[in-house]
């Protein structure tokens, strides 16, 4: 059973080529792909979303790519993100004969997170106005968190706590995709996307219970995960620009 799949898959994957090389032989050059794909030429990639409007491509911030020949390039994703929330809520009410006024205290929470990922394309015909890529390189993120807050204990009490949560991933990003050129100097391309990584997270809760009865107590509460996993990110539509 097993040689005779082997067989079959050797037959399609030759068909495949064959197919590939009588296309590359009839199909002429196409001189906008072959400027776009020059040597040493920078371009930038989107991601296309819903009513085509455009954001950053496969999560990344900023996603760069660099020929370093006709059929390869470099391909940087980088992400920088960031947010804090906090503060407090005043409100005030009067009449005429008083003045009410009230204030709260909002929970506070912060995070952060940075991921990079560095693909090596690597393109098949590149002077065709369709052709196949193929990219493969490293990903690495981190991402931190951090929580304040109080809570209810039930009818026994109010606690004020604070959680930070932290997590590093290290993996191996695939992509396999179609490139098209529409216009000079702009192309659109689709990529299935695959990811292969380790995660670490770490949690750390600190609390200050206080109950209603009088007694309190500190809790502090650390966990920590170590996961392996195997994505697959379907399939992402995307728009080079070329500089």
């Amino acid at each position: 059973m097993r040689r005779a799949v082997a067989v079959s898959l050797s037959l399609v994957a030759c068909l495949a080529l064959a197919g590939s090389a009588r296309a590359q032989d009839e199909e002429p050059a196409y001189p906008p792909a072959s400027e776009a794909h020059r040597e040493g030429r920078w371009s930038m990639q989107f991601e296309v979303d819903d009513d085509f409007q455009l954001r950053s491509f496969n999560g990344a911030g900023l996603a760069v790519t660099r020929n370093s020949s006709p059929s390869g390039a470099w391909r940087l994703g980088a992400t920088l993100a960031g947010d804090t929330e906090g503060g407090d809520l005043s409100s005030s009410f009067s009449d005429d004969s008083e003045v009410l006024t009230s204030s709260q205290d909002l929970p506070e929470n912060q995070r952060f997170n940075v991921a990079v990922e560095l693909l090596r394309l690597r393109r098949f015909n590149p002077d065709r106005r369709i052709a196949l890529e193929l990219g493969v390189g490293p990903s690495i993120g981190f991402f931190h968190q951090e929580n304040t807050g109080s809570i209810a204990l039930g009818n026994l009490g109010v606690a004020t706590q604070e959680v930070s949560v932290s997590s590093q991933v290290y993996g191996v990003v695939g992509r396999l995709g179609v490139e098209v050129f529409v216009a000079r100097s702009l192309s659109l391309h689709a990529h299935y996307g695959t990811f292969f990584g380790y995660r670490h997270t770490s949690q750390s809760t600190d609390r200050h219970e206080t109950y209603f009865d009088g007694p309190s107590r500190e809790v502090q509460l650390d966990q920590t995960m170590n996961e392996w996993s195997l994505s697959n990110s379907g399939v992402t539509l995307g728009v080079s620009a070329y500089l």
